[in-house]
C-alpha cells in the first residue's frame, strides 16, 4: 500500500475523526487503522467491526468507547511513513488532571495496603501510581507507535484517539481474552522481575500468579465453562521485564452467543492481576484509596469483528499524551509479603517499558 494513501488518511482522521484507533498484535508485523467520524458509542456494538476502549471503572466522565470502523486500512509496521503531526486540540479532554502521588505518599499507601490484607479486608490489592514527564518538543505518536512495534514484537501495541478519552499509546504484555469462533484463550499473568535476576521466583511473586490463575478457573467454572490450563512458564515482556504466566484455552459449549461472551468479559475484568481479591472489595479500595484516577489505564482494548470474535488485552504498559505533557501509568501487586520500597521499584521498572522509548525520541 502507498504511503500516501495511509498519509491521507491519518491526517485526515487527526483533523476530523470523532476518534481512531492504531494497533498490531503481539508476534505480528500488520498494522490495523480504523477510524470513526460520526459520533461514538458507549457500548459494544455486536456485528460490527471496530475497537473497544474499556476503562478500569466506567463513569460519567470515563466511558467505555466503542469505535465504529467506518474508515479502515492495513500497512506493515516497518512501512510507516514519518507524518508531521498536528493533534486536534478536541482530542485533549477538560478533565485530563491527574493525581501524581510522590514516592513517600505511594510508599504509605502501600503500607496501608498490606495493613488492610493483614487485617483481613482484602487478600491481594493493587496499588498504581502516576508520572509526569513533560515533552516540550514535539513528540510523534506515529513514530513511538512504530518504536514500540520494533521494540515489543511480542506485546499488543496501540495508539488510541477519542474526543472522550483523549489520546493512549501503550504496549501490553496481557491478553484478557480472545475469541475465535468460539475458541476462547486468556492468561493469568503475574509476578515481576528484571530479566537478568538470577534467584528464582519469590513466595510472593508464587502467590500473585496463584490469585490469578485460580480467579480466572473459576470464572470459567462459573459459566460451566472446562479451559485446559498450561503450566506455570515464564512470560519475557520486552527486554527488561519477566513474568509469571499460565496459558488458558477453552470452547464454548454451545454456539458463539454474543451475550455469554459478554458474561466472560465481565467475569474477568478486572482480574487480580489489575485490581486484587476479592474483586468487589479490591476495585472498591482501590476506587476510594489509591490517590490515582485510573481512567483507562488497567481497562481493557482491542478489535472486535462483525462475526464477535474478538481479541481483548489488559491496558498496561501505557501512557496518555496531553499535548505538553505525558503520563505514565504502573502498578505493583499487593500481598502480605510485599515490601513499599520494592513496589516503588516495580513500578519504576515497569514505566520504562514506555518510558525509555519516549525519552529516546526526546532527547
Amino acid at each position: 500500500m502507498p504511503d500516501k494513501s495511509f498519509k491521507k488518511i491519518y491526517r485526515n482522521a487527526l483533523e476530523k475523526a470523532e476518534a481512531f484507533a492504531l494497533w498490531r498484535l503481539p508476534d505480528t508485523t500488520a498494522v490495523t487503522f480504523i477510524a470513526q467520524y460520526s459520533k461514538t458509542n458507549d457500548q459494544w456494538l455486536s456485528g460490527s467491526d471496530g475497537f473497544i476502549f474499556h476503562p478500569f471503572a466506567p463513569s460519567e466522565n470515563c466511558p467505555v468507547i466503542f469505535i465504529k470502523a467506518e474508515e479502515k486500512i492495513s500497512i506493515e509496521a516497518g512501512l510507516i511513513p514519518e507524518v508531521k503531526e498536528i493533534i486536534n486540540e478536541g482530542f485533549f479532554p477538560n478533565s485530563a488532571a491527574q493525581q501524581f502521588a510522590g514516592k513517600p505518599n505511594y510508599l504509605r499507601y502501600v503500607q496501608q495496603s498490606i495493613d488492610a490484607i493483614k487485617n483481613g479486608q482484602l487478600n491481594k490489592t493493587v496499588a498504581a501510581r502516576a508520572f509526569p514527564v513533560g515533552a516540550k518538543q514535539p513528540l510523534s505518536l506515529l513514530t513511538l507507535f512504530k518504536k514500540l512495534c520494533e521494540n515489543y514484537p511480542q506485546a499488543f501495541v496501540t495508539l488510541v484517539c477519542s474526543r472522550q478519552s483523549g489520546v493512549w499509546c501503550g504496549a501490553t504484555p496481557e491478553l484478557l481474552l480472545k475469541n475465535s469462533n468460539g475458541k476462547l484463550q486468556t492468561m493469568a499473568l503475574a509476578g515481576t522481575v528484571s530479566v537478568d535476576e538470577t534467584r528464582g521466583w519469590s513466595e510472593k511473586e508464587k502467590k500473585e500468579q496463584e490469585f490469578v490463575r485460580t480467579f480466572i478457573e473459576e470464572a470459567f467454572e462459573e459459566l460451566k465453562i472446562t479451559p485446559h490450563i498450561s503450566q506455570t512458564q515464564e512470560l519475557k515482556a520486552g527486554k527488561t521485564l519477566k513474568h509469571l504466566v499460565n496459558y488458558f484455552e477453552a470452547q464454548l459449549p454451545s454456539d458463539n452467543n454474543f451475550n455469554r461472551l459478554q458474561s466472560m468479559i465481565k467475569a474477568l475484568h478486572p482480574t487480580p492481576a489489575v485490581a486484587g481479591l476479592p474483586k468487589s472489595k479490591a476495585v472498591d479500595w482501590i476506587l476510594t484509596q489509591e490517590p490515582l484516577q485510573r481512567l483507562y489505564y488497567s481497562g481493557y482494548l482491542g478489535p472486535v469483528y462483525s462475526n464477535n470474535s474478538f481479541e481483548l488485552f489488559v491496558n498496561l504498559r501505557c501512557m496518555q499524551w496531553l499535548g505538553q505533557e505525558i503520563i505514565l501509568y504502573a502498578g505493583a501487586g499487593i500481598t502480605t509479603d510485599s515490601n513499599p520500597e520494592s513496589e516503588w521499584e516495580e513500578t519504576q521498572r515497569k514505566m520504562q517499558t514506555i518510558g525509555s522509548v519516549i525519552h529516546n525520541l526526546l532527547s
